[in-house]
């Protein structure tokens, strides 16, 4: 009678994570299940009391005829399967990409391993063939040897879908965060009358995980400046000096290797302007407060660090003006233009 009850209730747990994860499902599988066959690479991580990898790779290709194990660098879909006991539940969780690069995730759980397992193991199988067998697992045929030869025991860890990839792993458990910094070189267009180029150094942080909300903060200290321009029969420079807080709500992930970040900032500094050449020659300082909307773009070119471009509109607060009397030479722009180019390195 008890056994009886485990697969009954066991049913409904899989009948239940069914419903709300096959509709996603299905039209990858349908996608992959004419092909012959699917390379995979699994790496399973699970507490001691689990049931091993051998027999989670047994229930997807007792599901499927579909899977086979991915050879070499051979693009394949890669999967990370995890599983941590906790007290009173199970959580599973299974994280990967397509051979395109495409990430997705799924998170779960039960009251006990062999359940989580065994749901576990549906997704992979139904995520790879549509039309894989959805009983039970005590109703699943018995080991037949075929595992060993599609799917060894042990393989190697998870590798680039190409030679010529950039180097990946599945994304990180939501929640963590990533702390790092970088440096940027930058251009500045309507604060004085000619371009000022410079510099930006910064730290940050950012939330990882494959989906979900994605913040990130910045603060920048930030220098730009330029010499030489000929106003009101003498020469100038000007240089801005500030520091800036930057917010991003949310990361827009366009593939395991491209993201863009929507974001708004503010700063505050100084901005200074020195004329020579004249008859009486002075300095001037303005207070600089400015915010603006801006969006940065990053690449991965290896582990923990990108190549990151940022485009940001500059709407000062307080528009400085500069004389040489008797007359104005210059007031700063009700709009301007920041573009920046540089690398970010995080440390998880």
């Amino acid at each position: 009678m008890g056994g009886s009850s485990r697969v009954r209730t066991r049913g409904l747990f899989v009948a239940a994570w069914l419903v709300t994860t096959l509709p996603c499902l299905v039209p990858v599988g349908a996608a992959l299940a004419a092909e012959p066959s699917v390379p995979m690479r699994i790496d399973y991580q699970a507490d001691t009391t689990c049931p091993s990898r051998s027999e989670l790779i047994r229930q997807v290709l007792a599901r499927t005829g579909q899977a086979r194990r991915a050879q070499g660098r051979e693009p394949a879909w890669q999967f990370a399967v995890r599983i941590s006991v906790e007290p009173g539940r199970v959580r599973g969780s299974l994280a990967g990409h397509d051979p395109s690069g495409r990430f997705f995730d799924r998170h779960l759980t039960g009251r006990d391993c062999d359940e989580v397992v065994e749901a576990l193991a549906l997704i992979l199988a139904l995520t790879v063939d549509a039309g894989a067998r959805t009983d039970p697992a005590s109703s699943l045929p018995a080991p037949s040897g075929r595992e060993s030869r599609v799917m060894p025991p042990s393989e190697a860890p998870v590798l680039p879908p190409t030679p010529s990839a950039a180097p990946s792993s599945p994304e990180p458990p939501p929640g963590r965060w990533a702390v790092g910094g970088g440096i940027h070189a930058l251009l500045a267009v309507g604060i004085a009358p000619e371009p000022l180029p410079g510099v930006e150094a910064f730290i940050d942080a950012a939330r990882l995980g494959a989906s979900g909300w994605r913040p990130s903060l910045r603060a920048s200290a930030r220098r730009a400046q330029a010499g030489g321009m000929q106003l009101g029969g003498g020469e100038v420079s000007f240089a801005l000096t500030v520091g800036a807080l930057e917010a991003c709500p949310t990361t827009v992930g366009l593939s395991r290797l491209f993201a863009v970040y929507p974001c708004a900032y503010g700063e505050w500094g100084t901005l200074r302007a020195v004329g020579s050449q004249v008859p009486e020659p002075r300095s001037v300082s303005r207070m600089w407060l400015s915010l603006g909307p801006a969006v940065r773009a990053d690449l991965l070119l290896a582990k923990g660090l990108r190549l990151e471009t940022r485009l940001a509109l500059d709407v000062p607060l307080r528009r400085g003006r500069f004389w040489f009397l008797p007359e104005m030479i210059h007031e700063v722009d009700p709009v301007g233009l920041r573009w920046g180019l540089g690398l970010v390195a995080r440390f998880r």
